[in-house]
């Protein structure tokens, strides 16, 4: 922890990282304003119910104290990070050398795809540490044999669930790990085993996410969605169309489907070292081999971390949708198991040759994917892109506008003012542009504005002159009004300002 936090001012940088991966980071932000504009969790004036609103409120806490200031964001996401590093050290030291056990933790501090996720408001660094955190009481309620502990264990997984969803996964994997620890002492009065070691783990994990499912069922949002890609993960997982519950569901050879494509991304990832996704045979190869090592050390252990890894992987493997960080939390808890599997089979050579080889392979990981600043120069270019059309676009907006975008997430972080997308009413439509018309009647919306920059704006260019005639601009921001409500100020096209 103390190597962590020395490094954290050369490590984390004051920039909000706009890309493809950190949309959910936009959302999070949006209902963090709501959240201190006293509107609740809500997104665009409609709770917000999607994911858990734990990021969100961690946000809010941050910006209440200092404003959007993305440097206080991204250094509490990165504490976070360093409490992950230190959870991991103390997961680790039990399956290895404690030397080995403190280079891997360092290893992972410094690595690329860590740092990177370190500086997005996002709720996998957090959700990993919590992960790693209801796993370590777990260590210590384990040999507990009263209804207390497991309370406790349970109470935490439920409140981490508040924060990433994946959390509530521990449960079964810890449910197993005590099940097979019962059967190897003997078995036997399995009724009472379950009533006073599983049941309390259970319950109180699902009294205290009880409140948000409650919330989620009294709040359904609007049918079909129209500012998300879904309705629910429930709708994303089972629907043909993931934002409309009323859509036909898929078959089980689609979802099946699925899980070749899924073994792929996941064992390029576990080969890379989380770079890639999209790895050659090589790179999958070592990733299967990363998967043979966890099952050998889970087989043997039969243990609660080894257990959420697998359990997490197989359903990641039969999930709708795919992202690198959604491996985050498996690919920390594989790593000593994979170095402790490789440690046991060279075992047979000596324990001295079995350690010299995973130090070689340890330092061969850290020499692919140790740049932990790498990000940077992308981060600062995007930011400060993004700044610089967005204090345009301000230019060309009356204050009360409602304005609406191809793509209103990241355009909403940096206008600081709601902004509905367009894209989904479109792409249902089957990218007809006219759906967009009555979106700005249902939303009240009076002006859209774009950056043609971004390639998925261009197009709208051609439809809003043709329907709307000429933008205002003004540097690289274009504005149209669409609609007049009220006697708001009409923007003259064309003025340059």
């Amino acid at each position: 922890m103390l190597v962590c936090l020395a490094t954290l001012p050369f490590l984390v940088h004051g920039w909000f990282e706009a890309n493809d991966e950190t949309n959910d980071a936009a959302m999070y932000v949006a209902c963090a304003r709501s959240i201190l504009a006293g509107e609740g969790y809500s997104y665009l004036e409609a709770p917000f119910t999607i994911r858990p609103p734990g990021t969100s409120w961690l946000a809010a806490a941050v910006m209440l104290w200092r404003g959007e200031d993305w440097l206080a964001l991204n250094v509490v996401t990165s504490l976070f990070g360093v409490l992950g590093v230190a959870l991991l050290h103390l997961h680790a030291a039990t399956r290895l050398s404690r030397w080995l056990a403190w280079l891997l933790c360092l290893s992972v501090w410094l690595s690329s795809p860590y740092q990177e996720l370190c500086h997005q408001v996002m709720s996998d660094i957090p959700g990993a540490a919590l992960v790693l955190a209801c796993l370590a009481l777990e260590r210590w309620a384990a040999p507990r044999a009263s209804i207390w502990p497991s309370l406790v264990v349970g109470a935490a997984i439920g409140a981490s669930t508040y924060m990433r969803s994946i959390a509530i996964l521990v449960v079964p994997a810890i449910a197993c790990a005590r099940g097979f620890a019962h059967w190897r002492a003997g078995g036997g009065a399995w009724l009472r085993f379950a009533l006073l070691r599983l049941l309390p783990l259970v319950a109180a994990a699902w009294l205290v996410k009880l409140p948000w499912d409650l919330h989620v069922a009294a709040n359904p949002p609007t049918t079909p969605v129209e500012q998300n890609f879904l309705h629910s993960y429930s709708t994303a997982m089972w629907h043909v169309d993931g934002g409309d519950p009323a859509s036909p569901r898929r078959s089980s050879e689609e979802i099946l489907a699925r899980i070749p494509i899924r073994l792929s991304q996941v064992t390029s990832l576990l080969g890379s070292g989380m770079l890639d996704s999209q790895g050659g045979v090589g790179t999958k190869a070592l990733g299967a081999l990363v998967l043979a090592l966890v099952a050998l050390v889970a087989w043997r252990r039969r243990a609660a971390p080894e257990l959420f890894a697998l359990g997490a992987t197989a359903v990641i493997c039969i999930y709708f949708g795919f992202r690198d960080r959604l491996l985050l939390p498996v690919w920390l808890l594989m790593l000593p198991a994979a170095f402790e599997g490789l440690v046991l089979v060279l075992g047979r050579l000596g324990t001295t040759t079995a350690q010299g080889a995973a130090l070689v392979v340890l330092l061969a990981w850290n020499g692919a994917t140790m740049d932990p600043r790498g990000h940077w120069d992308e981060a600062r270019t995007q930011h400060e892109l993004q700044a610089r059309w967005a204090a345009d676009a301000r230019e060309l907006l009356p204050p009360d506008a409602r304005v609406a975008a191809p793509i209103g997430w990241h355009a909403s972080v940096f206008l600081q003012r709601p902004v509905w997308s367009l894209f989904f009413v479109v792409r249902r439509a089957g990218n007809d542009f006219e759906a967009a018309e009555g979106l700005y009647d249902k939303q009240g919306i009076d002006h859209v504005v774009l950056w043609p920059r971004v390639p998925a704006d261009r197009p709208w260019i051609e439809v809003l002159t043709r329907k709307h005639g000429p933008p205002a601009r003004r540097g690289e921001a274009l504005a149209w009004r669409v609609r007049t409500f009220g006697d708001r100020p009409k923007a003259a096209p064309g003025d340059g300002r």
